[in-house]
């Protein structure tokens, strides 16, 4: 152990020799002055310059921050008053959301980007008691979930996490999670199996509240204006791109970067909309980016098809109008083959701008056949698939969509007030092993508290389970029943409403040259064209000025290997 101040700074698994301290002791020194993600002044010293409120982050951007975190915590033996994240400062509570969000998302194997929660306000008093022990993964990401749902709830960072080694105060509670995702950082992407902490009430790192007065942010009337404008041809190349990576992943990528500056899919929608708009009318000018919000509940249920120009455009122009009104995409639009979903519209207004850069024009039909869709899994149906993994905000679930096991659950959502999974029985109750859907009440028989479970999988349940975070109970995928034999313990069954959570959708009328969105909209006439969007499919164009990002996997989660193998392991992992 190292210890500080009454801190244990490190649980360190091995011997280190006294001349790696000399290296260690370089390589912290190159970390801290050319990383430069974290500083412990204040933004009133600061020469930074305006930026853009990010309304997602990369795990791996966190990992990073993390990494500088700890280092300057260890230093100074105090929090800093804020975290540098790209080009942004994240002030000590809105650090603490996002580091517990990545804990849970990690430990639940969620690739998906962070969703920042902005304006956390600081916690009234920080108190807690003096903590020494180990956490194992489960606890310490219970924990986090714990903290990140109290934040998202009343918008202020909790004084203190309750846990069984007794009240971790604020600061150390940050402190604890950068110990974790620096952990993780290092060894490429894993979260470690415990966590060893042992901090005193009255450590000096307890005592520091951070003050951070706030960045100074440029995002007027919900324009992008670190990108004025794009031109039509930046958007053709990017629809192209995002095209053939649909196709090859079956999944949306996170973002599009054009010009370097990144465009996340409900932005992308509203630059493929109004290319599209802007072509069929035979306007050339550049287009202006909007920040959107991303759809509530995306969902949909269509069926193979072809809709003419007059119609795909008409559609168009509806998304259009939606957006504008509600700075939001839409969970889906209604059109004679179904209701097309957000996902799915990317990938159609994608192929429609790639026939357009392609062939000059808009093509005369577009022909959507879900048993070739990437996005609907080739089953013929869509609404028996994910309709490409995206991840919705408005009803907070948290989304699993792979297991590390090949008996594991197709897909595994929860929140505070559900439990939806596509798995196998792990209890023998159903009598097969055959994949069902089952819905949840989040509600634990055993201790009566609501929104208290969540996944887990194992080498003991390989099928995943439902695991209370209070009383440790678990329960069958499948049958909810509970893992014990003789057990009498059912989850509840429920069916998922999403009427209580706030959405939006467009709805066509049966008349196709208009359409309403709550209120009724006119509709968009389109010109004459001699394509078809099923032919003269094209390949690439080197001219390449738009590339594709997938965060969170291979390229995103290579570590930097300069200087990090000569930091300090911070935890013993026990196989």
């Amino acid at each position: 152990m190292l210890f500080f101040g009454g801190m244990t700074i490190l649980s360190i698994s091995g011997k280190i020799s006294s001349n790696k301290y000399n290296i260690i002791a370089v390589a912290l020194i190159i970390v801290f002055f050319v990383g430069v993600c974290v500083s412990g002044i204040s933004a009133a010293d600061s020469t930074t310059n305006s930026v853009v409120k990010p309304k997602k982050i990369s795990q791996s951007q966190v990992l990073s921050a993390s990494k500088n975190l700890k280092i300057y915590i260890e230093k100074n033996k105090k929090l800093p008053d804020y975290v540098s994240i790209g080009n942004y400062k994240y002030s000590m509570e809105e650090y603490m959301s996002i580091s517990s969000a990545t804990i849970v998302y990690k430990n639940k194997n969620v690739k998906t980007n962070i969703v920042v929660k902005y304006g956390v306000k600081c916690p009234k008093s920080p108190k807690g008691n003096s903590i020494s022990g180990k956490l194992t993964r489960s606890q310490y990401s219970a924990y986090a979930l714990k903290a990140y749902k109290y934040i998202n709830k009343y918008k202020v960072a909790p004084n203190y996490v309750s846990t069984k080694l007794g009240k971790i105060q604020f600061q150390s509670f940050i402190y604890g999670n950068s110990k974790i995702l620096a952990w993780s950082k290092k060894n490429k992407g894993v979260l470690p199996r415990s966590l060893t902490l042992s901090v005193a009430k009255t450590h000096s790192v307890n005592k520091y509240i951070p003050k951070f007065s706030g960045n100074v942010v440029i995002a007027p009337n919900n324009t992008n204006t670190t990108q004025k404008t794009l031109a039509i041809n930046q958007i053709l190349k990017a629809s192209k791109q995002v095209k053939e990576y649909v196709e090859k992943n079956s999944s949306l990528p996170s973002f599009v970067s054009i010009d370097g500056k990144q465009y996340s899919m409900s932005d992308f929608l509203y630059l493929l909309s109004s290319t599209i708009v802007s072509i069929n009318k035979g306007n050339k000018g550049n287009i202006a980016p909007i920040l959107v919000k991303t759809p509530s509940y995306p969902n949909g249920n269509f069926t193979s098809g072809t809709l003419h120009k007059v119609e795909f455009v008409t559609l168009v122009g509806n998304v259009l109008n939606f957006i504008n009104t509600n700075k939001q995409a839409p969970n889906y639009v209604d059109s004679s083959i179904g209701k097309i979903q957000f996902q799915s519209l990317i990938y159609e207004f994608s192929r429609i701008l790639e026939f357009a850069d392609s062939n000059g024009s808009l093509p005369n039909n577009l022909t959507i056949n879900i048993t070739t869709n990437p996005l609907t899994g080739g089953n013929g149906n869509s609404s028996n698939n994910t309709n490409g993994t995206y991840d919705p905000i408005g009803d907070e679930f948290v989304i699993i969509t792979s297991s590390n096991y090949s008996c594991g659950p197709t897909l595994v959502k929860y929140n505070d007030k559900y439990l939806i999974s596509t798995g196998k029985c792990s209890c023998g109750v159903t009598g097969d092993y055959y994949y069902h859907n089952s819905t949840f009440k989040n509600y634990c028989p055993f201790c009566k508290k609501d929104g208290s479970m969540i996944y887990e999988e194992g080498p003991t349940c390989p099928e995943g389970m439902w695991v209370c975070t209070i009383c440790d109970a678990d329960f069958c995928l499948v049958s909810g029943k509970e893992h014990v034999n003789g057990s009498t313990k059912y989850l509840t069954k429920t069916i998922y409403d999403a009427s209580q959570y706030k959405t939006y959708s467009i709805i066509q009328s049966k008349d196709s040259n208009s359409s309403n969105v709550e209120t009724n909209i006119g509709d968009i006439s389109g010109s004459n064209s001699n394509y078809n969007s099923t032919s003269n499919i094209s390949s690439l164009s080197s001219e390449n000025n738009a590339s594709i990002n997938k965060p969170n996997h291979d390229s995103e989660n290579k570590v930097d290997s300069s200087n990090s193998d000569h930091i300090y392991g911070d935890f013993k992992q026990y196989y």
